[in-house]
């Protein structure tokens, strides 16, 4: 755990309001499953979607591009693209998010 920089920190079963960020991706992926015909092209289309605060997508940030769909797409953004800083980007949303509370 520790060569990847994770955190490992325990929560309590029975108090969600301690883990909000997966309650709520938790919650995303419920609405995907009762909203979509087809689960597996939704879960495409959300690792495609880019956030709005960092503009990647989860696809970008795991692979390092998006991810082929249904949808034209042009091979120029198929391609591979290193993405830097992105852990940079990260914390700086999150001190962001802070200075606005």
């Amino acid at each position: 755990m520790k060569d990847y920089e994770c955190n490992y920190t325990t929560t309590s079963p029975h108090y969600q309001q301690a883990n909000e960020q997966v309650e709520r991706s938790v919650q995303t992926v419920k609405d995907l499953m009762t909203k979509s015909k087809d689960i597996n092209k939704a879960l495409l289309s959300y690792g495609n979607t880019p956030f709005d605060t960092i503009k990647l997508s989860l696809a970008q940030m795991m692979m390092g591009r998006r991810l082929k769909t249904t949808l034209l797409t042009t091979t120029k953004l198929l391609k591979a693209q290193a993405q830097e800083n992105v852990k940079d980007k990260l914390t700086q949303v999150k001190l962001t998010q802070k200075k606005e509370l």
